[in-house]
């Protein structure tokens, strides 16, 4: 979530499930990732970036936020399924991942 240490950290979204289930290209997905770190330091240093930290849901409001940029494919496909997802979808899917 926005705000975490672990925020858009690659080596920690990597192995989950759901990239590989949605056939992700990883290559893609870590420059994205890469990108996106640096485009919320440099709007944060400049104070462009809006708050997603404040709002009630992050992960929407992070997901309203990379949708502005066409250019982050995977991120914004991932982000728009985990958005999309039924509750019980994920806490399953949790719950099988934590098991492997």
């Amino acid at each position: 979530m926005p705000g975490s240490d672990n925020f858009l950290d690659a080596d920690i979204l990597q192995p989950r499930p759901m990239a590989a289930h949605y056939k992700s290209n990883t290559d893609d997905f870590n420059l994205e990732l890469s990108q996106m770190k640096r485009m919320i330091a440099r709007k944060t240093t400049d104070n462009t970036m809006p708050d997603v930290d404040s709002k009630g849901d992050k992960l929407l409001a992070f997901a309203k936020f990379v949708s502005k940029y066409e250019s982050f494919y995977e991120l914004n496909r991932l982000i728009g399924i985990a958005v999309t997802l039924p509750v019980t979808s994920v806490e399953a899917e949790r719950s099988f991942s934590s098991l492997v």
